[in-house]
């Protein structure tokens, strides 16, 4: 049988093809073929790492939401505004403080970098020294 028939009889069943017929590239492979052709992976790990991968960066992630949660619910306790807070808090957990008792480690110069308002600053200061 000539290439061009046959390319016919392939093109001209391709309406009655039903769920158990497959196809590997412009050619007709049958019922029960199989691919043998498995595309590349996206990341060169092995699978089975990049799941815990995930969960590891998605656990950090979460802990850093936590982190940044308490800091603001504390700075919200003390009558400073949410957007202030919000604020304050993402250059503070970018820099490692994470906790209402690291800030009390922060200098002068420090506190006038992260929270840029002279009242805010006194009001957290003022809090933080209470607290010990």
């Amino acid at each position: 049988m000539s290439q061009e028939i046959l390319l016919l009889i392939v093109l001209g069943s391709l309406g009655s093809l039903n769920s158990n017929t497959s196809f590997l590239g412009p050619t007709m492979i049958g019922r029960t073929a199989r691919a043998s052709i498995k595309p590349p992976l996206v990341n060169e790990e092995s699978p089975l790492q990049l799941p815990q991968k995930q969960s590891q960066e998605q656990s950090n992630q979460q802990q850093q939401q936590q982190e940044q949660h308490e800091l603001v619910s504390w700075m919200l306790q003390q009558k400073i505004n949410p957007s202030d807070a919000h604020e304050y808090t993402t250059k503070l957990i970018a820099d490692g403080y994470e906790s209402v008792e690291s800030l009390s480690h922060l200098d002068d110069q420090e506190w006038e970098e992260y929270v840029t308002k002279k009242g805010h600053r006194k009001t957290l200061r003022s809090a933080i020294l209470n607290q010990t």
